[in-house]
């Protein structure tokens, strides 16, 4: 085994120019794959961030409560008591929000949209600051009565623009 070696080694000193130019390639290409699983790694994390931040989170509690005989409504009855027992079952707990969901159809005067709505408590969601980029208006003002925060895309569509008017309308 040692002879092998010795010949292996013999041949890359007298061949000098292509040893440099395959450990170049080798090189390269590691450096090109590293750099490519990063970009990867860090689109997904960011990805996963956003999608739990703005739609559900990593854990979602939802129920049903019955209104009527006939009628039930996506409700959680006593949240206060199920949070307290979140905290003691996952002690890693980052934060708890509470969301209403829904959807409607979004009407401005020149136009409608069928939308996903969400309610929440922006001062009750640190994630939610770090995870939106708003293009205009202030994520503090949906602290107030009577806002609604939708995508760029649905303000084109719809022609608004901050401080237009919208109604929501949605079945009972």
């Amino acid at each position: 085994m040692l002879q092998i070696l010795l010949i292996a080694y013999r041949n890359l000193l007298a061949h000098r120019r292509r040893t440099l130019l395959l450990g170049a390639a080798i090189g390269g290409v590691t450096a090109v794959l590293v750099i490519l699983m990063g970009v990867t790694n860090g689109m997904k994390s960011t990805m996963l961030e956003s999608a739990t931040t703005l739609m559900s989170g990593h854990v979602n509690v939802g129920g049903f409560y019955k209104v009527t005989a006939g009628q039930s409504a996506p409700v959680v009855t006593n949240y206060p008591k199920l949070i307290e027992e979140l905290r003691k079952e996952v002690p890693e707990l980052d934060y708890v929000s509470q969301r209403g969901r829904g959807w409607a159809k979004l009407v401005s005067d020149t136009g409608s949209v069928q939308v996903g709505v969400g309610g929440i408590d922006v001062a009750d969601e640190p994630g939610f600051r770090k995870v939106v980029q708003l293009r205009e208006g202030r994520l503090d003002d949906l602290n107030q009565p009577a806002t609604i925060l939708i995508f760029e895309e649905q303000a084109k569509k719809l022609e608004v623009k901050v401080g237009d008017t919208l109604t929501l309308a949605a079945p009972t």
